[in-house]
């Protein structure tokens, strides 16, 4: 479901002749759906991933991270006709690193890469000597944004969108000095919202159990940046 529709199974379960502002309900929508989203990190850290590539520069070692990354799972790179996994340096393995501004090897081999996070950048070593297109490749975890167009839609199975609409609908009800029937919504929220995280926490043979999206252009080089 889209924001839109999920604002209009609001509006038609608060009915008519209320004064609420769409404003209002937005705010009350993505309240319930980041209550949602922390429920479900809470047992599965990794549900929210992504996969990204860029193109590798001849001589440059690091590239810039996308801008919605919280942890780098895995990353591989695309070099002499194969993909090989790059595994991660820590920062104590960083300070054996002679100089990260020097694009030699400096011990290190294509046949073991390894790659290192500093600020929003990663860094590959040894450092890349051709220039591919799409050669390095990583998966990540992310924190979804609020809902902020009507056609945008929550980063959640789509049978579990209509939840959202309880929390919702509870604001609303204690706003209107309903107190009592607010708690009762929450609690059926609250009660939803469990079930559905114990559906997903549970083993799943032959499925994926998270949200999976690639886009290519979410990672970038930085001489393509520079171009833009």
């Amino acid at each position: 479901m889209q924001r839109g529709n999920i604002i209009t199974d609001l509006k038609a379960l608060i009915g008519a002749g209320n004064d609420t502002s769409d404003s209002e309900l937005i705010a009350w929508i993505n309240d319930a759906y980041m209550q949602m989203v922390d429920e479900l990190i809470k047992v599965q850290p990794d549900f929210f991933s992504k996969s990204a590539t860029t193109d590798t520069v001849s001589g440059q070692r690091e590239y810039d991270l996308p801008s919605d990354w919280t942890k780098i799972l895995t990353v591989n790179i695309y070099q002499d006709g194969s993909w090989t996994k790059v595994t991660p340096m820590g920062n104590a393995d960083m300070r054996f690193v002679p100089e990260l501004a020097d694009s030699a090897d400096q011990g290190f081999s294509t046949g073991s890469p390894r790659y290192y996070i500093y600020g929003q950048k990663i860094g590959i070593l040894p450092t890349p000597d051709t220039t591919t297109s799409d050669a390095i490749k990583i998966w990540y975890t992310y924190t979804p944004d609020t809902l902020d167009t009507d056609t945008e839609s929550p980063d959640l199975p789509e049978q579990y969108h209509r939840i959202l609409k309880y929390m919702a609908y509870a604001n609303f009800l204690d706003r209107d000095d309903e107190h009592v029937a607010a708690e009762r919504m929450r609690n059926r929220f609250d009660a939803l919202v469990q079930r559905m995280v114990e559906t997903i926490a549970s083993p799943q043979e032959d499925e994926v159990r998270r949200v999976e999206r690639t886009q290519n252009k979410d990672l970038y080089s930085l001489s393509s940046l520079n171009t833009m």
